[in-house]
């Protein structure tokens, strides 16, 4: 079967004979690992359109199950984003990120359109990088359905902003259960927060990546929430090392 779809190439693999594995995050089938051809002197037509931070239209050959990438036509490929290293590196964790916690074959059409705003916000960014890719990580968690519990307590369900984040129980904790909690010598990572973190992670939730584009958050405040997400994260979904490594939150003004 033949079949059209967008996507992103999130990450490619050279393997032998010209041969390259491509994942491809598209709107029809979700990530995919995709085989093509393309020429080592990278002169084939479609060599753009298989690059990292490549949008494209994207024809696929799906065969007993896998799939072969025909050919691609570039929509955006994105091309300033390598022209500053840290901005490049604060896209290439998002994609990365990505990647990791996105299952195979499993549409995220949501996911999927935030990722294309994502590259596109970045792209017309002129510094301070770490505030679009730290609304990414909390939008991409929304998108999964793996969100923090932000509105009630984490265990007892008591609604309110609750100003203690427990990264075991997934979200906000009440006073109640927190004196619980030390009551029973639990182990846990717990972070105090603040409404005006709340705030911020309400605004982010409520509003496009596009406008935040010249917005930029605290340092202090930014690394804060940039901790718990990261350690959320990595404690829920175990996305693994990321070779694209940690970025820096830049301090400015709001």
């Amino acid at each position: 079967m033949i079949t059209d779809t967008r996507g992103i190439v999130l990450r490619q693999v050279k393997t032998i004979g010209g041969r390259r594995m491509i994942s491809l995050f598209t709107e029809q089938y979700g990530k995919i690992g995709a085989g093509v051809t393309v020429s080592e002197r990278g002169k084939s037509r479609n060599a753009a359109a298989m690059s990292p931070f490549a949008y494209g239209n994207y024809e696929l050959y799906i065969s007993h199950g896998r799939f072969h990438l025909n050919k691609g036509q570039v929509i955006k490929n994105f091309y300033r984003i390598g022209a500053d290293v840290d901005r490049y590196m604060a896209a290439a964790y998002g994609l990365e990120l990505c990647d990791k916690l996105l299952e195979e074959e499993v549409p995220a059409k949501d996911l999927f359109e935030l990722t294309v705003e994502f590259l596109s916000t970045m792209e017309e960014r002129k510094s301070r990088y770490g505030t679009i890719l730290l609304a990414y990580k909390i939008k991409l968690l929304a998108c999964l359905g793996a969100l923090p519990v932000l509105d009630r307590c984490a265990c007892c369900g008591k609604p309110g902003k609750h100003l203690m984040f427990s990264i075991p129980e997934g979200g906000l904790v009440c006073e109640d259960c927190l004196a619980g909690m030390a009551q029973d010598g639990a182990d846990a990572l717990l972070y105090k927060v603040d409404f005006v973190i709340l705030d911020i992670l309400d605004h982010i939730l409520k509003n496009a990546l596009s406008s935040l584009q010249k917005a930029a958050l605290d340092e202090g405040l930014a690394s804060q929430i940039n901790t718990i997400i990261d350690r959320f994260i990595t404690y829920h979904l175990d996305p693994g090392d990321l070779k694209a490594g940690s970025v820096r939150i830049e301090q400015t003004e709001v």
